[in-house]
């Protein structure tokens, strides 16, 4: 029966990943605000990873990840990479030294949302030689940042819900 539920939990996270790449793909579906779009599979990924196991949160980070290059960056490797890691360190942060709640949830989602759209700043601006990098950051990648913290307790909501549903005992 435990089987089963797993079964099912993960194929409503892979429902979820395919909804919020459909939700970030389609243009003028999501409101942009002050011109910029949340990248909604980071939380997403983190999300998951706080109530799975390290193998199942990699490679739902990994499944995250490969959406995200598709509809975000264009090129496939960065998004996924990071999310690996950000996933697999969450996955054992939250299961092994953090109690899961909402603050929590909240803190470690805030650093890896920051993490990785700062690392994307890094390798595709600053790297790149783009002139005026604090232009850039404070008009982009600040506001992206922002917006997509907003979306990290919905998805703990959400994958809260799942997570108690399919580990629910009948009597």
């Amino acid at each position: 029966m435990t089987d089963f539920r797993k079964i099912l939990r993960y194929s409503a996270y892979a429902v979820e990943i395919l909804f919020a790449f459909v939700i970030q793909a389609t243009p003028y579906f999501l409101p942009s605000m002050f011109g910029e779009k949340a990248v909604l599979l980071v939380p997403l990924a983190i999300s998951m990873a706080v109530f799975e196991d390290d193998i199942p949160a990699i490679i739902f980070g990994a499944l995250c990840g490969i959406f995200a290059d598709f509809s975000y960056s264009g090129t496939v490797g960065f998004f996924s990479i990071f999310l690996v890691i950000i996933s697999y360190m969450t996955s054992r942060l939250m299961t092994d030294y953090i109690k899961t709640n909402i603050i929590s949830v909240m803190a470690v989602g805030a650093v890896g949302v920051i993490l990785v759209l700062t690392a994307h700043f890094l390798f595709y601006c600053v790297f790149a030689g783009y002139p005026a990098l604090w232009t850039i950051f404070s008009n982009h990648y600040f506001i992206r940042i922002l917006y997509t913290l907003v979306f990290i307790p919905l998805f703990y909501l959400l994958n809260k819900k799942i997570s108690l549903k399919s580990r629910r005992k009948r009597i």
